[in-house]
């Protein structure tokens, strides 16, 4: 009877697995066919598999749900940079190795040589990681180097007398509620967090390179934020599911001011999507404001819409001068806020933008000042520090 007790149960698991992978296989050539793509590599068919497994959301959510009943606060992955964990107040995140991050901030010292030869200055904004000194609590055996690499490098730019703000001690300094500064679901700032960053950088903008706008717009007052509860799943959530550790807030914050914008976004492959009007109408992308999607749906980014080699944003209220902003993806609400002081920004994201140096992109462009704004994960990658100098 035990034999074929374990008989039954081989067969069934075998069923349930045979029955999976044919749904699956069903999708993923239903999705071919629709598509009609040219010639597939075994890399993306591969992916398309992993994308669209039959039932993959509830599977995720409920493995992610066993889990968090089992209090596991670490869940691995094939790829240990995949790994998430649970911190001590509930929310989700990664860590970061130990790097030597010396050359990066020399290739940002490198950067500022050049531009200072055509009188352009350039601002580094470093911001925070969601390990926060003195407050994230990590499991047992997790070791974050996220700040010890922040420290080196910044000590770098103190020796080579880089304009940089430190928005971890600004944070410190303004006593920002730590909880409340990140997503619980995501790695990304919040909104607010975001707003926050902005306000402190536009004036330093104003103190101290000369531009001029009207410093009441620095004031959340002047602003509408609209709340939507349990309506988000982060980056991190999506890879757990929404048993793991819940939802988030989302808040999307928005001028109550007059605007007058324009935004070209630029794509890898050459396509071009303009909008205009209002704030609201040209800085969004309308599929991600939807807040009646799935909560899996990646509201962060309905800022823009997502992060591509360049988008140019025009206020046509203002004539202040041009920013070329250097970005990872914290920068798509922070630049959203800045555009309502700012006559132009040109946000370029060097993961994408590689058809031509930056330096050289520069001298085309001719911006009255230079930015660079990365969280500490950035300062793993040389990509990211690849400004043709």
């Amino acid at each position: 009877m035990k034999y074929n007790a374990k008989k039954c149960i081989a067969i069934i698991f075998i069923g349930v697995l045979l029955v999976f992978g044919l749904l699956t296989s069903g999708k993923v050539f239903f999705n071919i066919l629709l598509d009609k793509p040219a010639v597939l590599t075994f890399d993306e068919i591969d992916s398309l598999f992993n994308d669209d497994v039959f039932l993959k959301e509830g599977l995720i959510n409920y493995n992610g749900g066993v889990r968090n009943i089992l209090q596991q606060r670490i869940i691995r992955d094939a790829d240990a940079s995949n790994m998430i964990i649970k911190a001590g107040d509930g929310s989700l995140t990664s860590f970061m190795w130990e790097y030597d991050t010396k050359p990066r901030a020399q290739s940002v010292i490198a950067l500022r040589d050049f531009l200072a030869k055509q009188d352009i200055p350039l601002l580094y904004i470093q911001a925070p990681y969601k390990v926060i000194e003195g407050y994230t609590q990590l499991p047992t055996g997790i070791t974050d180097y996220s700040n010890a690499d922040t420290d080196l490098f910044l000590s770098v730019l103190d020796e080579g007398v880089v304009d940089y703000i430190d928005l971890r001690q600004e944070a410190v300094a303004d006593k920002l509620e730590p909880k409340e500064m990140f997503f619980r679901t995501d790695h990304h700032w919040s909104t607010k967090t975001a707003f926050w960053a902005f306000t402190k950088v536009a004036n330093l903008m104003a103190d101290n390179y000369g531009f001029e706008f009207n410093k009441d717009y620095l004031n959340l007052d002047q602003f509408t934020v609209s709340s939507y509860p349990q309506s988000f799943l982060g980056s991190e959530g999506r890879r757990v599911g929404r048993f793991y550790a819940g939802l988030d807030d989302y808040d999307f914050i928005a001028p109550n001011f007059a605007t007058d914008i324009s935004v070209n976004i630029y794509k890898e492959n050459g396509e071009v999507r303009s909008q205009e009007g209002d704030f609201t109408e040209a800085i969004t992308f309308a599929p991600l404001m939807d807040m009646t999607a799935a909560p899996s749906t990646n509201h962060y980014a309905c800022y823009f819409g997502g992060d591509y080699p360049s988008v140019i944003i025009k206020n046509h209220n203002l004539h202040n001068g041009k920013i070329l902003i250097v970005k990872d993806s914290f920068s798509l609400p922070f630049v959203a806020f800045l555009s309502t002081v700012t006559e132009e920004i040109n946000m370029i994201d060097l993961r994408y933008f590689t058809k031509e140096s930056l330096t050289d992109y520069i001298d085309e462009y001719q911006p009255d000042m230079v930015m660079i704004l990365y969280n500490p994960s950035s300062l793993s990658g040389q990509q990211m520090f690849a400004f043709g100098v």
